[in-house]
Parts: structure tokens; C-alpha cells; sequence
């Protein structure tokens, strides 16, 4: 952590603020963290270096189930993720242990996607986007944290780890359920083209695409998700 500080402190000192384009803004965020473990004594260097990526790394995947194994996606976000990917393995040269956390789409109150949702579905007009036929690679907040200091802690864990609940769900079924927990219908889709003019480009992979993530390298590493059922999950955060 100490590292990644120090880092990001020269990144400010010598551009005046992080690049808005985060693809870069990140990989040399990384080049710093690495340059700073190449200075240090080898004792001093931390033993894993834990890295963000995301789920967005396989692109569109409408129905296998998706595994770390599963291979890169084409489009910008995939491009995105395995940039950053490929700068932090490069610690591997120094003998210390990367994780890469692929993480799917974290549920919290105050930010994020069930945030942006809970608006409509309180007004009576809440929906899936789309034909909410996309996957939606959920996962509990606290479940997040626990996943990641479980994969800092545990060695034997390294490479890519996909950050989603077992339980896989489409769109719809996420909707229904928050619809559910919220007391409100569920009925009012919103369609792509909305969301294009609204949003742009960019909502589209974010929004409309999804993948079946099974969390495979946690599970087989004995990981318990304390909220494994979206319903308990939305419950817990909800009320």
C-alpha cells in the first residue's frame, strides 16, 4: 500500500493530475509501483502485488460459463483490462505474487449500478436494460473486501481471480429480485438506443453486455461468500 501511495504522489508531481484517460492513468500508475519495488532492497519489497482489473477482460460472453481461463474479449475494455494486466505481471520479475481481480459489478448503496437503479424502481418505472437477457456478473460489497485480503492472504492464489457471487443471473432476474426486495414492479425495459443517446458508446459493453462468471480460483481455495444469493444480498443492503 505504502508503495502504491508513493506512486501515485510522483504520478501527480509529474503530470500536475492524474490522465483523465484512465487506460493510461492506471498502467502508469503501475510503472511507478514497479519502479519503486526495482529501487527497494529485495527484503523491503512487498510479497504480492494485488491489481484491479475487471470482468469486462472477456468482452461480450452471452452464454458459456466464464472461467479465469476463459480468453480475452475483443473491443476497448477488454483492450483496457489487459494492458493494466499485462504491466502488473511484470512484478513476477521481482518475486513478488500477482493477483489480478477481475471483478464484476459491486452492489453498495450509495454508488454504482444499484444506485443508478434504485431511482426508477422507487418512482414505479424500473426495468431491465434491454431485453435483460445479458448476464450480470454480481457481487456484495463486503464480499469484495473479504475476496480480496482472502487473496492477499493465501499464497497459493496468484494470476487471475474472477470477483462475482456464484450465483449467475441474467438481467431480468436481477431486476425481478430488486423489484422484489423494493416492493415495486418490475416492467418498464429500457431500450439501447436510450441509453446510446443518453450515455454514448461506451453503455453499451458497460450496460448491455455481460458474461456467467464463476468465481472458480476462490471457490476451489475454500473462499465463503457470506451473501452467495442475490435476494439475501439486496435484503442486506436495502434495509
Amino acid at each position: 500500500m505504502q508503495l502504491l501511495i508513493s506512486a501515485e504522489k510522483r504520478l501527480r508531481q509529474n503530470d500536475g493530475h492524474l490522465c483523465r484517460n484512465r487506460k493510461f492513468s492506471q498502467a502508469e500508475l503501475i510503472l511507478l509501483v514497479l519502479s519503486s519495488m526495482l529501487l527497494k532492497q529485495t527484503h523491503h519489497r512487498p510479497s504480492v502485488l494485488l491489481n484491479a482489473s475487471a470482468v469486462g477482460y472477456y468482452g461480450n460472453v452471452p452464454e458459456c460459463e466464464v472461467i479465469e481461463a476463459y480468453p480475452k474479449g475483443n473491443g476497448f475494455l477488454p483492450d483496457v483490462c489487459e494492458q493494466w494486466e499485462e504491466e502488473a505481471l511484470r512484478a513476477i520479475e521481482f518475486g513478488v505474487r500477482v493477483v489480478l481481480l477481475r471483478t464484476g459489478i459491486v452492489l453498495y448503496k450509495s454508488e454504482g449500478a444499484l444506485h443508478k437503479l434504485l431511482l426508477p424502481f422507487r418512482m414505479f418505472i424500473g426495468g431491465p436494460l434491454g431485453n435483460g437477457r445479458q448476464w450480470f456478473p454480481w457481487i456484495h460489497v463486503q464480499d469484495e473486501v473479504h475476496a480480496i485480503l482472502y487473496a492477499m492472504e493465501h499464497e497459493r492464489i496468484d494470476g487471475p481471480v474472477n470477483l462475482a457471487a456464484p450465483q449467475s443471473i441474467r438481467m431480468i432476474e436481477f431486476c425481478n429480485a430488486l423489484g422484489s426486495v423494493l416492493h415495486r414492479p418490475s416492467w418498464l425495459p429500457v431500450p439501447e438506443f436510450a441509453l446510446r443517446l443518453m450515455l454514448g458508446e461506451m453503455a453499451v459493453p458497460l450496460l448491455f453486455h455481460g458474461q456467467k462468471i464463476i468465481p472458480t480460483k476462490l471457490l476451489e481455495a475454500g473462499f465463503k461468500f457470506r451473501y452467495p444469493n442475490l435476494e439475501n444480498a439486496l435484503q442486506d443492503i436495502l434495509h
